[in-house]
C-alpha cells in the first residue's frame, strides 16, 4: 500500500493491537471511527475515507469503510446485534442520508491467525453516504438504546 499525502497513514488494515491516532486517519471517517470505538467491545482495525484520485489500497471518493474487531465476550455479541439492527435496519429508514450504508461480518483465515482474532466487521458506505451523519446517529442511538453488560442487572 502506498502512503497518502500529508504524512497520513495509508488506507488499510492495522493489527488488532495497533491503534492509529484519529488525526492520522482520513478526515471524512474520523468521527465514525470514534463513534465505533466508544463501544467497549470494539477496536477499529482499518479504514479509508475515499479519495478523488485513489492510489493502491485506497477507495474512490464517495465511498468509505471502517473495519473493526469485536472481542469474543457476551458484550461483543450484544454490540454486534445492536449495530446490525441500528445500521442495517434503522439508519436507512430514519435519516436523510441517501447513500448506501451496510454492516458486513468478515473473518480472517482461522488456520493462519488462530482463535486470538475475533469476529471482524466492516461498515461500508457508497453512493455518497455521509460517514459523519452515520457517526452522529450511532452516538445518539448508542446513548439512547445501548446498554453494556455492566449497566444491566443480569
Amino acid at each position: 500500500m502506498e502512503a497518502r499525502q500529508h504524512g497520513q497513514l495509508p488506507c488499510g488494515a492495522l493489527l488488532p493491537d495497533q491503534k492509529a491516532p484519529l488525526d492520522q486517519l482520513d478526515p471524512s471517517i474520523r468521527a465514525l471511527v470514534a463513534a465505533l470505538n466508544a463501544f467497549p467491545a470494539i477496536q477499529t482495525i482499518g479504514s479509508c475515507g475515499g479519495h478523488p484520485q485513489p492510489h493502491s489500497g485506497q477507495w474512490p471518493a464517495g465511498s468509505w469503510y471502517v473495519a473493526f474487531q469485536l472481542d469474543g465476550s457476551y458484550e461483543g455479541w450484544q454490540t454486534l446485534r445492536f449495530l446490525a439492527w441500528a445500521i442495517n435496519y434503522q439508519y436507512p429508514d430514519l435519516t436523510q442520508d441517501t447513500g448506501v450504508v451496510m454492516l458486513i461480518p468478515t473473518a480472517r483465515q482461522p488456520w493462519l491467525f488462530g482463535p486470538a482474532y475475533g469476529l471482524e466487521c466492516v461498515v461500508e458506505g457508497s453512493d455518497g453516504a455521509d460517514a459523519d451523519t452515520l457517526a452522529t446517529w450511532i452516538e445518539g442511538t448508542r446513548r439512547a438504546y445501548y446498554q453494556d453488560r455492566g449497566s444491566v442487572a443480569w
